[in-house]
């Protein structure tokens, strides 16, 4: 498996990527490939952030990493989406990604990344949740699945308050 940045031609095959990963039972709801959509036309957009997992030259996962504020404090990552196609699931696909992100983010020097998941998957990265650095959700959720990892030894020491997304995320 490869795991690269999206190329410019390869972003219409992550959307639909994205849309039949998330669409579960049918759903008609299914608006994370949109995001993606607007995520990637802001200016502080970073294609190293948007990545795709490749096995016999197909594209069977995507992982997206994109800026969100707390205070003045723009140093600080997100991850929304992540998706695998449904065959290949189980397989490590998304662990890789998350992985791969998180070393690009950490060469980079970001601070953290921020995710509204499962904690009991996003535990196994040392994700935990937000609330234990005293940084909440900008919405009502359980603070068990608004998770937060520091992407080195105190990067969150003197961060607190509410996170902000950028725009595509409150539409």
């Amino acid at each position: 498996m490869e795991i690269r940045t999206i190329k410019e031609h390869k972003k219409e095959e992550t959307r639909e990527l994205i849309f039949e990963a998330f669409n579960t039972n049918d759903k008609k709801d299914v608006i994370e490939h949109i995001l993606v959509d607007n995520l990637r036309l802001l200016p502080e957009y970073d294609a190293s952030f948007d990545v795709v997992a490749i096995i016999n030259n197909q594209i069977v996962g995507h992982a997206f990493l994109s800026t969100v504020t707390i205070n003045d404090n723009n140093n600080l990552l997100c991850l929304a989406p992540i998706a695998v196609k449904k065959e290949y699931q189980g397989q490590k696909i998304g662990t890789q990604l998350i992985k791969f992100l998180e070393t690009k983010a950490t060469e980079k020097g970001y601070q953290a990344i921020f995710i509204l998941g499962d904690p009991q998957y996003y535990s196994k990265f040392n994700y935990v949740p937000a609330v234990n650095y005293e940084i909440k959700a900008p919405f009502e959720i359980d603070d068990k699945y608004f998770m937060v990892k520091e992407l080195y030894l105190n990067s969150l020491s003197n961060i607190t308050g509410t996170l902000q997304y950028s725009p595509p995320f409150r539409t």
